[in-house]
């Protein structure tokens, strides 16, 4: 099974994804990874749940918002005009961290397994599932409450050393899990292909000037060089720099040893000509 200081590490990295951290993608990824690696051996202790939610696509209106004409008086082609979307996940609690996985596009699979069944079909008549075992009658069961928990939930994402550390967790377990049989291998590498898909965000460098060394502060210089993301301090002279004279290598402070390790999964080094002073 999956080392219990990964599934923990996952659940912040979960409300660091809310918050729209780097690498969101890459952990949804690894977060489904490892419910289907417990759902596949019986132990997510899985179930349906659903929520009525405020339509995204009308605001609530129940009207049509066309992206070239704005808002019509056309039945919104999402919520058919009530205004109100029934949201279906799958609510999986996995060493004492519950996690909410998208019907849709993965919660079905991960209950399936986590069943047994054959097949699941949604009734949208009854908001129910039909659920199908092998040589079972088809078994129907209802969407359960969410309880305290709401969809966009807001999250707290980090940056810098705190984010590779817990990116460091997950991803030197990920990259050393082989797969137990055919079932789970497109899991584990799609997950792995994720994992070097994405920047770290190092966050603000310094607290003065980076060129000067000037307390009083008139911008912030973001920037993306990859595989970081990352904004130093300007004074009023140097926020006038043409971009072509901006300094574009990592800050040597922003180096810790987990970024370092992090970055070294991505065939980056500080040794590299231009990646640091």
């Amino acid at each position: 099974m999956v080392p219990t200081d990964v599934v923990a590490a996952l659940s912040v990295l979960n409300g660091h994804a809310r918050a729209f951290g780097c690498g969101r993608d890459a952990i949804y990824q690894y977060k489904g990874l490892v419910a289907r690696i417990y759902a596949a051996a019986g132990q997510a202790n899985a179930r349906p749940v659903g929520v009525m939610a405020k339509c995204n696509y009308c605001l609530g209106t129940g009207k049509f918002f066309c992206q070239y004409n704005g808002q019509t008086d056309d039945p919104c082609r999402k919520c058919a005009r009530s205004g109100y979307v029934f949201l279906r996940f799958t609510e999986t609690t996995i060493e004492g961290h519950s996690w909410h996985h998208p019907w849709i596009s993965e919660g079905s699979e991960i209950y399936r397994r986590s069943v047994g069944a054959s097949a699941i079909e949604y009734d949208p008549a009854t908001r129910s599932i039909w659920v199908t075992k092998s040589d079972q009658q088809p078994a129907n069961i209802g969407f359960g409450f969410v309880g305290d928990w709401q969809p966009n939930s807001k999250g707290e994402g980090t940056v810098g050393e705190r984010a590779a550390e817990l990116l460091n967790t997950v991803e030197d377990w990920l990259f050393a899990t082989r797969p137990d049989g055919f079932d789970l291998r497109w899991d584990i590498e799609r997950a792995q292909r994720a994992a070097t898909g994405y920047s770290l965000r190092l966050g603000w460098i310094g607290d003065h000037c980076h060129y000067c060394g000037e307390p009083n502060i008139r911008i912030g210089q973001g920037h993306y060089v990859r595989p970081f993301e990352w904004t130093v301090r300007c004074c009023e002279v140097h926020s006038k720099m043409e971009v072509g004279t901006w300094d574009k290598r990592v800050p040597p402070a922003a180096l810790t040893p987990a970024v370092l390790k992090w970055a070294e999964r991505r065939s980056w080094s500080a040794d590299k000509p231009g990646a640091a002073p």
